[in-house]
This record gives C-alpha cells, structure tokens and sequence, in this order.
C-alpha cells in the first residue's frame, strides 16, 4: 500500500499509519514522511536517500542495508526497532528518539544530532566518523566497536554505556570534554599507553 501512495501523492506521505508492510528495493528517493507510523514493517535494500521524515514513528520495524543518505529526521521516534546495515551518511538529526532500537553497522558518518536522545539502544560496529553532537543524550547505549574518528565527544555522557574497542584519531583528541566512569577511564587510559595498576 505504501508505494501505491507514495506514486500517488507525488511522493508525499501524511498523518497514514502502516503495519506489516514488507517492501524491498523500493525508491523513495526525496519522499516526505509527515506524521507517519510504521508499526512491524520491514525494508530491505530500500532507497530513501534526501527523504524527510517528520514526526514519524518506526516501531518494531526494520530497516535492512537501505539507502538513507543527506535524509532528514525531525521529532521521529524509533522503538523496538531494528536497524543493520544502512547507510545514514551525511543525514540530519533533530529532537529525534531511539527507545531500545538497534542500528548494527550502521554508517552515520558526517550526520549531525540536534537534541536527539537514545536509551537502551545499541550501535555496534556503527560509524560515527566525523559527526556532529549538540545538545544529545546517550542513555544505556552500546557503541561497542563504533568508529569515532574526528567526531569531538565534548559534552556527552557514555559512563553509563559500552564504549569497548571504539576507534579513534592518534591522539585521541575526540575524547576531550567527555564524561566516562572509572572503569572507562582505566580502558581508555591504555590508548595513550599508560598503565594502570
């Protein structure tokens, strides 16, 4: 039903809920989602590259190895989602939520989080290269593996999450300004080559 409306409103979705909807290699490259809900829907290899999503809610649903370049996300939420394998680069984030959803391998590198907060969700073997963080919130969160390189970490608090083999700059200047626990700080510490007895 999805792809019918999106053919014929000219690529604009609104204030429609979907559930069950299983599309795979679709294009809807440019879309506009506005007050849409997706409740147990599933994309596979799916293009949604410069689309906008507006107040719109990914519930247990999945987005599998899809095109989301330069896409933009204001006030949407996921929960109990899936997401592996997709492609955010260069997205734009606002006031927008993730509520014990994953985003395995996902590449969120050169995106940027404005006011955007997760909470018991995971971001394994994720890239963050080169990211722009304002005013967000990690709550519980796994970056186990994650790639920060040249992403600042000024103002965040991971010390209540998994930070194991995440990979940095020489240097490690992205660490500067970030809050970690004292077992963090112990791991950490052996990136610079010091020891800690």
């Amino acid at each position: 039903m999805l792809q019918e409306i999106f053919a014929a409103e000219d690529g604009t979705v609104e204030t429609l809920s979907f559930e069950g909807e299983f599309i795979e290699g679709a294009d809807f490259s440019s879309a506009l989602f506005k007050r849409v809900s997706f409740v147990k829907c599933r994309f596979v290899s799916c293009v949604f590259a410069r689309s906008r999503f507006m107040q719109t809610i990914f519930e247990r649903s999945e987005l599998v190895g899809c095109d989301m370049k330069k896409s933009l996300w204001t006030e949407t939420l996921f929960r109990d989602s899936k997401i592996s394998g997709s492609d955010f680069s260069g997205a734009i984030f606002k006031k927008t939520s993730a509520e014990q959803s994953s985003f395995r391998c996902a590449n969120f590198a050169e995106s940027s989080w404005n006011g955007c907060e997760a909470s018991f969700s995971s971001f394994i073997e994720s890239s963050f290269a080169s990211v722009k963080f304002l005013n967000s919130v990690f709550r519980h969160a796994d970056f186990t593996g994650a790639d920060f390189f040249k992403t600042p970490l000024k103002g965040l608090d991971f010390s209540d999450s998994l930070i194991e083999g995440i990979t940095l700059s020489d240097g490690c200047a992205e660490l500067r300004g970030l809050t970690v626990n004292a077992e963090q700080a112990v791991e950490l510490a052996r990136l610079f080559g010091l020891r800690v007895k």
